[in-house]
């Protein structure tokens, strides 16, 4: 039963992080495709690798792959600036824009989420890393989920900015 739950809150989570959409069957090429129509770097600036950008930089319309459990999910996320803040907002339907601390010495946002169960709490913590690659921002992301002491890796995320 608890494994059940687990798995059922491991899918709420996925919803609520903005990691529904599409099953991607090319989910490689699709990227590719993304890839080719953005040339995104941020105006007036060197490339600056893998620290420093923005939230004006990182703000933006990403094409966003989701690997957990050995599928994937593709999916469109945009991510507006709210003061030094991020909010995220996917194109799955019923879905809340949820909002993320950022850092832009490290380029790292993160969203913490803490669900009530039973006498416990489900922690799922999710980190986002923001990098210019090539003269595109890409963003990397993980999730990892305490429940009852145990840790356990949640999705994985892959996006690239396409405006």
């Amino acid at each position: 039963m608890k494994k059940l739950m687990v798995l059922f809150l491991v899918f709420i989570m996925i919803f609520t992080l903005a990691a529904c959409g599409e099953k991607s069957e090319g989910g490689s090429q699709a990227q590719g495709s993304a890839l080719a129509e953005a040339s995104n770097a941020p105006s007036g600036e060197e490339e600056k690798g893998k620290a420093g950008l923005s939230l004006d930089d990182v703000a933006g319309t990403y094409s966003m792959n989701t690997y957990y459990d050995g599928k994937e999910q593709q999916h469109t996320v945009v991510f507006t600036k709210s003061g030094d803040k991020l909010v995220a907002s996917s194109d799955a339907k019923g879905e809340e824009p949820f909002e993320l601390s950022y850092d832009p010495a490290s380029g790292t946002a993160s969203y913490v989420q803490k669900i009530p169960h039973e006498n416990s709490a489900i922690t799922i913590d999710s980190k986002y890393t923001f990098i210019l690659e090539d003269g595109s921002t890409k963003v990397n992301g993980e999730t990892t989920i305490l429940f009852k002491d145990e840790t356990k890796d949640g999705p994985r995320y892959e996006g690239y900015k396409i405006d």
